[in-house]
């Protein structure tokens, strides 16, 4: 029995190794199915990154942001997946589902509709006369704190994302719990816990 149980041990080790190992090339082997990014996914991760920044910009609430969203996720996630956010797409490099160049591609993308919403929401600030909005840590949070609630609502976030995006089964849900958990995200931390952006219109 005594040997049986230590053979069981020895066996086992080498057994999870397999499986670590199986795992990693089922990961290799659906990264090399991945093609390069085409131009017209790049097209799609800059202008839903950019309609989702220049609504944050223009000082959406909470509801507007996760609605945007939600519906460009539903309209473009066919086309380019419906990243959106440079985390999400770190996630989706993780798991395998994408590669390191269609990665940077998808990231100079997105930091680029950035980029132009916030020209753009400076310029129609500026021509209505409305305070301009700047991403900074409320005085009612400490450094630690905001930096706290960052990581979990981010975590939260793409945890969601990955989840309902890569289900066996086809659902038509995905969109609508992706925009709810940044609403929901965005009203806790930004408004009735610790208001990390204390730059919203709402206390300026």
């Amino acid at each position: 029995y005594l040997g049986e149980r230590v053979k069981m041990y020895k066996i086992a080790p080498v057994q999870e190794r397999q499986k670590v190992l199986m795992r990693q090339k089922e990961v290799l082997m659906r990264q090399k199915e991945v093609p390069e990014a085409s131009l017209a996914e790049l097209l799609v991760e800059f202008t839903g990154t950019m309609f989702l920044a220049l609504v944050v910009g223009l000082g959406g609430d909470a509801v507007s942001i996760g609605g945007t969203l939600a519906a460009l996720v539903y309209a473009f996630s066919d086309v380019s997946g419906g990243h959106f956010n440079p985390a999400v797409t770190f996630a989706m490099l993780v798991r395998g589902a994408t590669t390191w160049t269609r990665s940077l591609a998808y990231t100079i993308a997105q930091f680029a509709g950035a980029f132009t919403a916030a020209f753009v929401s400076k310029h129609v600030r500026e021509e209505m006369n409305r305070p301009r909005v700047y991403p900074k840590r409320s005085t009612h949070a400490s450094r630690s704190t905001a930096i706290g609630m960052e990581f979990l609502f981010t975590f939260a976030f793409v945890f969601v994302i990955v989840r309902v995006t890569t289900k066996s089964k086809p659902n038509s849900y995905y969109g609508a719990a992706i925009g709810l958990i940044l609403a929901a995200a965005a009203t806790v931390a930004d408004r009735k816990s610790t208001r990390l952006n204390s730059s919203h219109p709402r206390y300026l």
